[in-house]
């Protein structure tokens, strides 16, 4: 009878806790990847662009500002001189025009001095990879943020990760 009583006491917090963004369907979220994610990031990388097939961790609910004009003062959490990244995967059916890169190539290649480089530039060239992660959504301002985190492999300094912020409007998403 005790066992029962923790069970049902912990039901609802087991059930949250993989809820990255509850209230983005998952056609929103993949709606944002294939039709603003993927275009600002193509504005400064003109190849094909390549994803880590694993998620990013998301930021943490509290750096979604309450509106748009807030976003200029919020800050970046603490970045770390590696992704974090999340046991879920991106459906690669559902987003376009992207090559994705399985967790274990992915480690094989960002190993430093493994003797790979040499078939990274032969397959990708110089390319970048981008960690991406869900978006947070803050209901109430109709703002989600998707952090993006590239790695640059075989080279020293890595460009920064990012925060991309939209607003939900009733044409459509807005980038801010």
């Amino acid at each position: 009878m005790k066992n029962i009583f923790w069970l049902i006491l912990l039901i609802p917090f087991l059930s949250c806790k993989n809820s990255d963004n509850q209230s983005l369907t998952e056609n929103e979220i993949y709606n944002l990847i294939n039709n603003f994610i993927i275009q600002d990031l193509k504005k400064t990388d003109s190849d094909t662009l390549i994803f880590e097939i694993r998620k990013l961790k998301s930021p943490p609910q509290d750096f979604i500002p309450e509106n748009f004009d807030e976003i200029p003062i919020v800050k970046m959490e603490p970045t770390t001189p590696f992704p974090i990244l999340t046991k879920n995967q991106w459906n690669t059916n559902k987003i376009k025009d992207i090559l994705f890169i399985t967790k274990t190539d992915y480690i094989k290649y960002l190993v430093k001095d493994n003797g790979f480089q040499k078939e990274w530039n032969e397959k990708y060239g110089s390319r970048i990879i981008y960690n991406i992660s869900n978006p947070i959504y803050n209901q109430k301002s109709k703002i989600a943020i998707i952090k993006v985190f590239p790695i640059k492999p075989y080279t020293i300094g890595h460009p920064k990760p990012e925060l991309f912020y939209y607003e939900k409007t009733k044409k459509g998403w807005m980038k801010k």
